[in-house]
């Protein structure tokens, strides 16, 4: 049994449809969101070999190790309460 794409409530841009591409590398016009225990990300779909693939880029999973939280076990994230924007990769982390 073929799976379709998963389900979500789809926000039109400018009026298109779901099917209007936009913003290269494949990507269209719709973004598709989910609530996690931090706050709602906002992703976008691309597509692999045709196929609508939803994306979720650079979702943050600890606090930054930053100052006294070098070299220390990740802590947990404080929830925020704007909408993330998961649609972009992150820059790499220099090692």
């Amino acid at each position: 049994m073929k799976k379709g794409p998963a389900k979500s409530n789809p926000e039109i841009e400018n009026g298109g449809d779901s099917k209007t591409r936009s913003g290269g590398k494949g990507a269209i016009s719709w973004l598709p969101g989910l609530d996690t225990k931090s706050g709602r990300i906002q992703g976008t779909t691309s597509f692999v070999q045709s196929q609508p693939v939803q994306t979720f880029l650079g979702i943050p999973f600890a606090k930054p190790p930053l100052g006294d939280l070098r070299f220390k076990k990740p802590l947990p994230l404080e929830p925020w309460s704007e909408t993330l924007q998961a649609n972009k990769t992150p820059p790499a982390c220099v090692q």
